[in-house]
């Protein structure tokens, strides 16, 4: 390490970095009072705080051994219970903003090093669009489908208007729950009685023996929708009392994101088999067109934006990046730092062309660097499967 005084700071916030851990996230706006709380996860103590006009949310604790990213889990759970707390002790109802990066310092005798996370969301969508013309070259206008109003779409479009995850797949569900309750109603009573475990199956294995075109699965679609998506999701989620999803409860909400494609997935092949209601549209964007999409984000150079602008280039030593599903993963290490003073991060082509630029609501100061590690994951969403933005994290923090 470099020698001198540790020090950083965010904002007007300077940070005690000893010994410690910190582990900051950014609120959607700055807070308005200033609060300060202790918080026990599973035994590991959290100081948490804001201060009135930042931004920042700052978690810490002492004498820590060492750090790897599943920390960040326990401090991000200690973070939303703070913001619970935040709620009735300062009247302030605030959430973490994902769209931010999360930045850690974790400092010893030995060495201090930094980490910053951060996903970029790129929207990525394929449209194709045809033309009927009659024998004189007019363009016959296509015939728009009669709608009639039912509830599993009212269900459906809060789900697609949902910002936050939990919601989502909730509304999702019911517009399912309600179209097969159309389909098939519960029988309630006597002896063919179903329980709701019960008629869900029932009511599956019958679609799935009324339609083919619906995707075939090796134990079946009630079984598999049973286990992946009742069991899994449906319980945990509707109910509160234990073995419970809280919203926001995670740094890493994955499962849940995959959970949610794959349910929007089977909705709209039910939806299309029994409404002949298409919810999707567009060409299928392959996981080709994804891969060719990500190889074009070059990074040469990294460079940080603020008081002193101050610029890496990027080499087989301090960079490497992996495609993984639709996400490409940029990670930069860089080490024996004297200084950096930034509020935007912007990673650079041949050219110097910025490719993608990640923005830091709060000016950063960090001295006397050992290492520090930026993580990027920049994801396609696929606008055809009605994948998009959520509140919630889908950081690959590793």
């Amino acid at each position: 390490m470099n020698g001198g005084v540790v020090r950083m700071q965010v904002g007007n916030i300077s940070l005690n970095t000893v010994d410690s851990l910190s582990i900051i996230w950014f609120l959607e706006d700055a807070s308005n009072k200033s609060f300060k709380d202790i918080i026990d996860i599973k035994g590991q103590t959290f100081e948490v705080f804001v201060e009135k006009g930042n931004s920042a949310l700052i978690v810490s604790v002492k004498n820590v051994d060492n750090y790897n990213s599943s920390f960040l889990n326990k401090a991000y759970k200690a973070a939303q219970l703070f913001l619970d707390k935040l709620l009735f002790a300062k009247s302030q109802a605030s959430y973490v903003d994902h769209k931010e990066s999360t930045i850690v310092c974790f400092s010893n005798a030995r060495i201090t090093n930094f980490y910053i996370y951060s996903t970029q969301q790129l929207e990525l969508k394929v449209e194709v669009e045809f033309q009927v013309s009659d024998i004189d070259g007019n363009v016959k206008l296509p015939q728009i489908p009669t709608i009639v109003f039912f509830d599993p779409l009212r269900y459906y479009r809060m789900s697609l208007k949902a910002n936050n995850l939990v919601d989502a797949y909730r509304y999702l569900y019911l517009s399912l729950e309600s179209a097969l309750n159309n389909y098939r109603p519960i029988v309630r009573s006597g002896e063919n009685k179903e329980g709701e475990a019960k008629w869900l199956q029932n009511t599956l294995s019958q679609i799935e023996s009324d339609y083919n075109s619906l995707t075939k699965y090796k134990d079946g679609l009630a079984k598999y929708f049973y286990i992946n998506h009742y069991k899994a999701f449906r319980l945990k989620i509707f109910h509160s009392k234990e073995d419970v999803i809280l919203p926001l409860n995670d740094f890493n909400s994955i499962d849940l994101y995959n959970g949610y494609l794959d349910l929007s997935t089977i909705v709209d092949e039910i939806f299309s088999a029994i409404y002949k209601l298409k919810l999707k549209s567009g060409a299928v964007v392959s996981s080709a067109m994804v891969e060719n999409m990500l190889n074009t984000l070059s990074y040469r150079y990294i460079h940080f934006s603020g008081k002193d602008k101050i610029e890496y280039k990027l080499e087989k030593g301090n960079y490497n990046s992996r495609i993984k599903g639709n996400s490409g993963i940029h990670k930069v290490l860089l080490k024996n730092i004297d200084k950096l003073d930034f509020g935007e991060i912007r990673f650079l082509n041949n050219d110097k062309a910025t490719l993608v630029s990640n923005k830091i609501k709060e000016n950063i100061i960090m001295e006397n660097i050992s290492e520090i590690t930026i993580l990027t994951d920049v994801v396609f969403l696929n606008k055809n499967k009605f994948d998009r933005k959520f509140n919630e994290s889908f950081i690959i923090a590793e």
